[in-house]
């Protein structure tokens, strides 16, 4: 079957879908989306039923509020809404021709990726179109994952911890360094010791350190007073160090 492919939201996500596709010399209908983009012709979102053919692949990366709509307009047209979302259950949309494409990784505009590094995880109530998904786009070179109904919105979750935590954390770091005119480099190398032991040690549990884990009262009291001027990363540095004490391994 001929089909086109087309990307619906070109944020983070949508930018490195297109360069996926271009490097595996995919031709990309158009990229629906308010903002300029470098190899295709913008396609104005309201002009959707001009351009979506029947039986279309539409990668669809906008902001999960807005998944669902977009999905049930393509698929209102016959086209298959490829959902990019971790949160977005298939059974929430109006088809049952339609598929997952999630991929567990943080991405951001021109910072190159390589897809090969990491899983990309792949639903669909339809096993035949799934396996014509993976095979007309020449996905199966990547560490695809095919995931039960459910095990995207768990994976999505665990990821925000890992990763968006993790950076706020880092954020907070940042201020209280800053604040007292200290670079926030010194904390690289402990930040990355960090990364590496616990993909080592394969258990985070085992290898967690600190003043929460030791008990350390008198040094949790004076971090506290030290954070009397950081009420926001007091707060967190209470509720993580109370999570800590609370689940020693």
């Amino acid at each position: 079957m001929n089909r086109n492919i087309y990307i619906y939201g070109y944020g983070n996500l949508g930018w490195h879908l297109e360069k996926l596709f271009l490097s595996q010399n995919i031709s990309i209908g158009g990229i629906f989306s308010s903002k300029a983009h470098s190899s295709n012709s913008l396609i104005d979102p309201n002009r959707l039923s001009e351009n979506i053919n029947a039986q279309d692949f539409v990668f669809i990366s906008v902001n999960d509020d807005n998944v669902i709509d977009v999905a049930d307009a393509v698929s209102s047209l016959g086209g298959v809404p490829v959902v990019c979302s971790g949160s977005i259950p298939l059974n929430a949309l109006k088809t049952s021709n339609s598929l997952a494409f999630y991929p567990l990784y943080s991405f951001t505009k021109s910072v190159e990726v390589n897809w090969h590094l990491f899983p990309v995880f792949v639903e669909s109530s339809n096993d035949e179109l799934l396996n014509e998904f993976i095979v007309e786009l020449n996905l199966d070179t990547l560490n695809l994952v095919h995931c039960k109904p459910g095990d995207r919105s768990i994976l999505h979750l665990a990821g925000v911890f890992i990763n968006n935590f993790t950076n706020s954390c880092a954020a907070g770091a940042m201020n209280i360094l800053e604040a007292n005119e200290l670079p926030f480099n010194y904390l690289f190398p402990i930040l990355q010791q960090t990364i590496n032991k616990i993909i080592d040690s394969k258990n985070p549990k085992i290898v967690q350190t600190g003043p929460a884990q030791r008990n350390d009262l008198n040094t949790l009291s004076k971090h506290m007073d030290i954070l009397e001027s950081f009420p926001s990363e007091q707060a967190v540095y209470l509720a993580i160090t109370k999570y800590i004490q609370q689940n020693k391994s």
